[in-house]
């Protein structure tokens, strides 16, 4: 491997991390995280209905708090939206615009805590539980 270090991989390199950390994790990235779990929610209804989404595995609570978190992450835009308008005309632009770009990053925040909540450590449990329900379907 060759560690010969250039002002053209120092460029190269500086360009990825705007990439990767500017433009993907500030502003790609809350905004894939909303969609994903927008799209997620209103599959809910297609098919057996929420109930039945709840009801369908032996971790009825743990399946909650996922829904939960998914809703958390979806809501957070509307009200952000609709407190940045009240600011708006209340307290002027300032206040419109801190609103708009706390509530931007919102879901990434709240998909952090639910990965570290839920995810990480019952998702080998979950996962197998979709396997299985997969497995059924066959």
């Amino acid at each position: 491997m060759e560690h010969n270090f250039t002002f053209k991989r120092f460029l190269n390199a500086l360009l990825a991390f705007l990439v990767v950390n500017i433009l993907a994790g500030l502003f790609i990235l809350p905004w894939s995280v909303w969609v994903a779990t927008t799209v997620r929610l209103g599959k809910l209804f297609e098919g057996h209905g929420i109930m039945i989404s709840l009801r369908k595995s032996e971790a009825v609570v743990l399946n909650w708090l996922r829904m939960f978190f998914d809703g958390l992450i979806f809501i957070s835009y509307v009200v952000g939206f609709l407190i940045a308008l009240y600011g708006l005309f209340d307290d002027g632009f300032l206040t419109f615009f801190t609103v708009i770009l706390i509530s931007y990053i919102a879901p990434f925040v709240l998909s952090l805590v639910k990965e570290v909540l839920v995810v990480l450590p019952f998702g080998k449990y979950l996962k197998l539980e979709e396997i299985a329900e997969n497995t059924q379907k066959q």
